[in-house]
C-alpha cells in the first residue's frame, strides 16, 4: 500500500517532469520572432568573430571565436572568457566544440589539437601525447556514450577519429567503407549512430559497427558539391545539406532520411532557395532552421521549414538585419534559437519564435 501511495505521490507532485523532454510533432505556423544581438560591448571580447556555439545541460552557451578563444554566456547572463592568455586553452582560434553527457566540454582547436575541459582544467591532447594525426582539429560531436568523434586534419586531410577516453580509433579509407579522408561534417544522432558527410563522396552512417554509404541522394540533375551539416529532428529523421558553389546557378539542396529513404528538396521544387546552406539544426518542434547564402535569398540568410512550409525569418520580421552570415546555430531546452556570426557588428543572436 505505501508502495502505491509514493508512486501516486510521484505522478502528482512532478508531473512535468516527462513532459519536458517530449517534443511536439504538431507543425506550427511561424508568425513572428522576438530577437537580440549581442556586440563586442556586451560580450567584453575584442573582436566579433563567433565561429561555433554548443549548449549545456545547465543552459550555459559556450561559444568558440576565431581570434578570442572560449566565450560561455552563463543561464544567468554573465559572459566569461578563456584564452591563451588568462588559461591553458593552447589556441585562440577555435574551430569546433561539443558538450558531452557528462558535462565534459570538448574543444577543437586551429593549431592546439584536441582539448578537454571540465570547468576547471584544460587537458590538451596533440600530435606529442596521443594518436591525433594533426593538431587542427575541424569537426567534432559527442555520443551518449561520452565519446568524441571528429576530424584532425589539415586542408580537411585526415580521416574520422574517436576517442572514449581510453582508446584512440582511426578510421580511414584503408580500414574503413569511407571513399575519402575529406571530412565535412560528423552527427551523433540520438539513436547512437555515427554519421560522416565527405566532401565529394556522400553521406556515411556508423551503427553497431557496421557502415552504411548513401552516395545517391543528391537532387536529380545536380552536381555533387561538398556537404555541409548534419542534424536530425525529433522525429527521428535525418538531415543533411550540400551546397553548390556561389558562381552556380543550380543552387544546393536539403535532404532528409526517415530510416528507409532520401528526400530532397532543391530549390526548384520547393521554398527553399539558396547557394549554400551553412549551418542548420532542428527545434522541439522538429521544425528545420537553416541559414544560408545565394542570390535567391541574398540578404535573407536564416528561414525555418515545419515539413509543409517554408518561412523566410526576415520577412517575418523586417527589422532583422540582412545579410548576416550565421556560422552556427543551435536550439536550447526552451526553444530558443542561438545562431553565432562573422557580422562585423555582431558576435551572437538569440531568436525566440512566435507561432500561431
Amino acid at each position: 500500500m505505501k508502495s502505491k501511495i509514493v508512486i501516486l505521490f510521484l505522478l502528482v507532485a512532478f508531473p512535468s517532469a516527462c513532459l519536458i523532454q517530449k517534443p511536439d510533432h504538431k507543425k506550427l505556423k511561424l508568425k513572428g520572432i522576438s530577437w537580440r544581438a549581442y556586440s563586442t560591448a556586451d560580450t567584453g571580447l575584442q573582436k566579433t568573430a563567433f565561429h561555433v556555439l554548443t549548449i549545456d545541460d545547465s543552459g550555459n552557451k559556450w561559444f568558440g571565436t576565431m581570434y578570442d578563444g572560449l566565450a560561455m554566456l552563463s543561464a544567468d547572463g554573465n559572459w566569461i572568457n578563456y584564452n591563451a592568455t588568462n588559461s591553458k586553452l593552447p589556441d585562440n582560434c577555435i574551430r569546433s566544440i561539443a558538450c558531452a553527457p557528462d558535462g565534459i566540454l570538448w574543444i577543437g582547436a586551429s593549431e592546439g589539437g584536441l582539448v578537454k575541459f571540465d570547468g576547471t582544467n584544460f587537458t590538451i591532447f596533440d600530435t606529442s601525447n596521443s594518436a591525433l594525426l594533426y593538431n587542427h582539429v575541424r569537426t567534432m560531436t559527442v555520443d551518449k556514450k561520452n565519446t568524441v568523434w571528429f576530424s584532425s586534419s589539415v586542408h580537411r586531410v585526415g580521416g574520422l577519429m574517436s576517442y572514449n577516453g581510453n582508446e584512440w580509433k582511426l578510421y580511414t579509407p584503408a580500414n574503413s567503407l569511407l571513399p575519402t579522408n575529406l571530412i565535412q561534417s560528423v552527427y551523433a544522432a540520438p539513436d547512437e549512430s555515427i554519421w560522416v558527410a565527405t566532401a565529394l563522396d556522400g553521406i556515411l552512417r556508423l551503427k553497431d559497427g557496421k557502415w552504411s554509404e548513401y552516395k545517391d541522394f543528391y537532387a536529380p540533375g545536380l552536381p555533387k558539391f561538398p556537404l555541409d551539416d548534419i542534424c536530425s529532428d525529433f522525429k527521428g529523421n535525418v538531415w543533411a545539406s550540400s551546397s553548390a558553389s556561389l558562381s552556380s546557378n543550380k543552387g544546393g539542396t536539403l535532404a532528409k532520411f526517415d530510416g528507409n529513404e532520401w528526400k530532397e528538396y532543391p530549390p526548384s521544387t520547393s521554398g527553399f532557395c539558396s547557394d549554400c546552406v551553412i549551418c542548420m539544426t532542428s527545434d522541439r518542434h522538429s521544425n528545420i532552421w537553416a541559414s544560408m547564402t545565394g542570390d535567391c535569398y541574398y540578404g535573407n540568410t536564416l528561414i525555418m521549414f515545419n515539413g509543409d512550409e517554408w518561412f523566410n525569418i526576415p520577412s517575418i520580421d523586417p527589422s532583422f538585419p540582412p545579410g548576416i552570415n550565421f556560422s552556427d546555430i543551435k536550439v536550447d531546452e526552451n526553444n530558443t534559437i542561438w545562431a553565432t556570426c562573422l557580422w562585423p557588428n555582431y558576435s551572437v543572436f538569440e531568436i525566440h519564435p512566435e507561432y500561431e
